[in-house]
């Protein structure tokens, strides 16, 4: 099911008015001047032979890929209800506006924008052009912080797997950066940022609740942007230099098969983690971003102690360290990050 949300029927309208669409109606043309937060200018002339952009939306892309020949099932209880806005501040804000609207949020809602204003990420801003994926999924709660801490990592392979169903060998290796980013690992350049908050994770809510992005209760709320286009000069305040899928491989993918994949995905990773965790355990160490040999630095929280070391395993609650002639068990959800050197910790 997909709700587009600035659709008269569907009593949505979208919620930020920063950016300036010239709105027509679906299925056709679109042409308007869209202008974001930091006074940067996208085209958004639509040509029917590339992949939508901005307010555009193709919903038939997205169900048919949802229905596509896939080896993954969705459970009936979290079948996508994907709610289109060609606008908005964030994603990340729509979950509380759609409870506070409806009086429901059910798991599988997935709210989708054309743009952000005021788009976040765990550390810092995330810039989105026109072509990319913003995206935030509604799943049913986990009352355990290492299964969390997994899941978040999971929906940055879930990023990969999608891609790569789309690109096939064409897409270059990408690692994950414990614990929420996609990266491009030869040059050290980030494809992909996630933002996944449970409902006991109250110190992770109130920050965000003091950046101004409150955060409904009792769900796992995921928010994930991937840099699809190249049409946007990417820099991250204090931050590094990301990449794109188009700059890496010189395709532009349509972002609704990628979100239809990354959904798909995403659940079969979350079903495992819920029933057999122990059984994801095998996904993490191959798609972490790790150092020669595996060496790799780990921010642990709450003193956010750094310690360097060689990754020798990871089980369903541990990372295990050798430091310093010394073995160590980490449990999973107190390591902030991990990168493999210190250039690129803030990245």
């Amino acid at each position: 099911m997909v709700e587009q949300a600035n659709d008269p029927k569907n009593g949505f309208i979208p919620r930020a008015q920063d950016l300036s669409f010239d709105a027509q109606a679906e299925g056709g043309p679109a042409e308007a001047e869209v202008t974001d937060s930091l006074g940067l200018v996208f085209d958004q002339q639509q040509d029917p032979l590339v992949p939508t952009r901005g307010s555009e939306f193709d919903h038939s892309l997205l169900e048919d890929t949802m229905k596509s020949g896939t080896d993954i099932s969705i459970p009936e209880s979290i079948q996508p209800n994907v709610i289109f806005f060609p606008s908005t501040d964030s994603t990340m804000r729509e979950p509380l506006r759609h409870l506070e609207r409806t009086g429901t949020l059910e798991p599988g809602l997935i709210f989708v924008a054309g743009a952000q204003t005021e788009a976040t990420g765990q550390d810092g801003r995330w810039f989105t052009g026109p072509s990319d994926v913003a995206m935030t999924v509604i799943l049913p709660d986990i009352q355990d912080h290492n299964k969390l801490a997994q899941l978040t990592f999971a929906a940055g392979i879930s990023v990969i797997n999608a891609l790569r169903e789309s690109l096939g060998d064409e897409l270059p290796q990408l690692k994950v950066k414990w614990p929420n980013d996609v990266f491009e690992p030869k040059n050290a350049q980030k494809l992909c940022g996630i933002l996944s908050v449970g409902g006991i994770e109250e110190e992770k809510r109130a920050g965000l609740a003091q950046k101004g992005y409150e955060l409904p209760p009792n769900v796992v709320v995921i928010g994930i942007g991937v840099n699809l286009g190249s049409e946007v000069i990417r820099e991250e305040e204090l931050r590094g230099k990301p990449t794109s899928i188009q700059t890496l491989t010189g395709v532009l993918l349509d972002r609704e098969a990628v979100i239809a994949n990354i959904y798909r995905e995403l659940i079969s990773f979350y079903e495992l983690i819920t029933s057999t965790p122990i059984e994801f355990t095998k996904h993490v160490k191959p798609n972490l971003y790790l150092g020669e040999n595996d060496a790799t630095y780990m921010d642990i929280s709450p003193d956010d102690e750094t310690i360097h070391g060689t990754l020798k395993g990871v089980s369903q609650r541990f990372f295990e360290l050798r430091s310093d002639g010394v073995t160590r068990l980490i449990p999973l959800s107190i390591v902030r990050r991990m990168y493999p050197d210190p250039k690129i910790r803030e990245h």
